[in-house]
């Protein structure tokens, strides 16, 4: 909130922006295409997308994935994939909800994300932002691997921060150690304001 001297005050139409894996490729296009509109931009885990590999490459990365969600299904895809979301440190519970949520994916959304990921360049879209970023990625993660994510910061120009112990789906097996990185980032950004 900004107040001039007097009893008018605005607020600021600008956010933050928190992105993961997939998310943090849709918040950073919108905040390279918006960047009035964003104050600041947190990518966790995020997926480079590749956009930047040849159409070849694109193309065959979007079509094992449609198979694959074509002869496994919601559930089968669940049954089979869901461990790689977790680290080895998961509990049985965060394992079955993993599972559970994984088993309710709409085919036809998993394909709209499947060409998302395709054709997005993530590293591109962090370049052409010049506010502020941050990224993390859970040394666990066998997603997007903490080499992918080095250079996304890289990309962003800012250092990478390690989230020790979790998987992909890290905010699942470490609830309060996300809540503290995001509750962090918010109040860093304020002072900042």
């Amino acid at each position: 909130m900004h107040c001039s001297t007097g009893s008018t005050c605005s607020i600021s139409s600008a956010a933050w922006l928190v992105g993961h894996s997939l998310g943090a490729i849709i918040a950073s296009s919108f905040a390279a295409t918006h960047a009035e509109r964003i104050a600041a931009l947190l990518l966790l885990s995020p997926a480079g997308g590749y956009g930047a590999s040849s159409e070849e490459v694109r193309t065959q990365k979007r079509d094992s994935y449609l198979k694959m969600i074509a002869d496994l299904g919601p559930q089968g895809l669940a049954d089979q994939r869901s461990a790689n979301m977790l680290s080895p440190n998961a509990s049985e519970a965060q394992r079955e909800w993993v599972r559970w949520n994984m088993a309710r994916i709409v085919p036809q959304g998993y394909a709209q994300a499947t060409h998302l990921l395709a054709n997005a360049d993530l590293a591109s879209d962090v370049k052409r932002y010049a506010g502020r970023i941050k990224v993390a990625v859970s040394t666990e993660d066998r997603i997007t691997t903490a080499e992918a994510c080095e250079r996304i910061a890289q990309a962003a120009r800012v250092p990478l921060q390690l989230v020790e112990g979790a998987g992909h789906a890290g905010y699942i097996e470490q609830p309060e150690t996300y809540n503290a990185l995001i509750t962090a980032f918010a109040q860093q950004e304020t002072q900042k304001a």
